[in-house]
């Protein structure tokens, strides 16, 4: 069954910039069709990743500016769960 918001797995080694602002782990990398993309790793339990991605798919819809949302993990987090 496919997903209807697929995930991105970023390669361990993909970071070609980090990103200090805020408190949480990101960074940049290049992503062969989106291009450059900010990973920010979520919280656990808070709900964070998907709030993002629904108000982006909200304002998509709706006709408003907003910054495009992919879910995604890194190899590392993929692997364990």
């Amino acid at each position: 069954m496919s997903q209807p918001f697929p995930i991105i797995v970023v390669p361990k080694d993909a970071a070609v910039a980090t990103e200090a602002m805020g408190t949480k782990f990101k960074f940049w990398f290049h992503h062969p069709e989106l291009g450059y993309c900010l990973y920010k790793q979520a919280r656990p339990n808070t709900g964070e990743d998907w709030a993002e991605k629904i108000a982006s798919q909200l304002s998509e819809l709706l006709g408003l500016p907003h910054a495009r949302i992919e879910l995604a993990t890194t190899e590392s987090q993929s692997r364990h769960g």
